[in-house]
């Protein structure tokens, strides 16, 4: 067998390896990224003293090993606000149900239209389907101002460089919207969220005699070439996450996690 012959073939080997579909078995582990979250209210501890202000950015963060059972969530306060930058974006849905003191809320997702999500409260699955049709389902809806709503709302979830570290961005609530404003602001200008630095920060605003803070964002400066690069191949490892992920779990994860809740303004 000729030298070159023998390199074609190692080559095709090599090629039908890398390209047969992978199994993780046992071998995967979720990555459990840091998380930030927007405080829209003032909080105050129980003697009614200011903990933390409104539009407090926080960041949460899951412990290491479980403390009776169950991991802990603590916050560091990040601040009032902070740049970083958006490389990727994906959705997840959410409800605070008063009445059981409980959260409802899926994994994160992709496709807000044809993928079937599950969802969870008190780690049980309560029920599946697109997410339009679990916000349509009647123990969700609600009547505002003679309007039937649904209680289920989606969230975005933003993956976001802060300082030079992954980090997911809830966003919940009204703050969605302005979040497709500074979206759409930038496509106008033929630009793009994932090629700017953004700066987060708060306004103050009122809804109905509800006073909170509402998330601002703002293009800071366009990303150089060098931070373009090191930004692709985040998203690279990201995207090979999100794969491996649903490899493993398939098409959504069997168990959401308890994650602490932001404001939903």
């Amino acid at each position: 067998m000729s030298k070159e012959i023998a390199t074609k073939e190692m080559s095709a080997l090599e090629a039908l390896k890398a390209s047969y579909p992978q199994d993780p078995g046992d071998s995967y582990e979720k990555t459990h990224l840091p998380q930030v979250r927007f405080k829209a209210k003032t909080v105050l501890d129980d003697d009614d003293k200011v903990v933390l202000k409104a539009g407090t950015y926080v960041i949460v963060t899951r412990s290491e090993e479980q403390v009776d059972g169950k991991y802990e969530y603590p916050e560091t306060v990040l601040g009032a606000k902070f740049t970083g930058d958006i490389i990727y974006s994906r959705y997840r849905l959410s409800f605070y149900d008063a009445a059981n003191n409980a959260y409802v809320s899926s994994p994160i997702f992709d496709d807000k239209e044809n993928e079937v999500v599950k969802l969870f409260t008190n780690g049980k699955q309560v029920a599946s389907g697109t997410a339009r049709e679990l916000q349509a389902l009647p123990e969700y809806q609600m009547t505002v101002d003679d309007k039937v709503k649904t209680s289920l709302k989606m969230q975005k979830v933003l993956y976001v460089l802060i300082g030079g570290v992954l980090h997911e961005v809830v966003v919940g609530g009204g703050n969605v919207f302005g979040l497709g404003n500074y979206v759409r602001d930038l496509t106008k200008e033929a630009n793009s969220v994932a090629s700017v630095h953004t700066e987060f920060s708060s306004e103050k605003a009122e809804y109905g005699g509800n006073k909170y803070n509402q998330m601002t964002f703002t293009k800071v400066a366009d990303l150089s070439e060098e931070e373009a690069v090191a930004n692709v191949a985040v998203l690279k490892d990201l995207l090979d996450g999100i794969k491996a992920e649903k490899a493993f779990y398939g098409n959504t994860p069997s168990a959401a996690p308890a994650l602490p809740e932001g404001d939903d303004f």
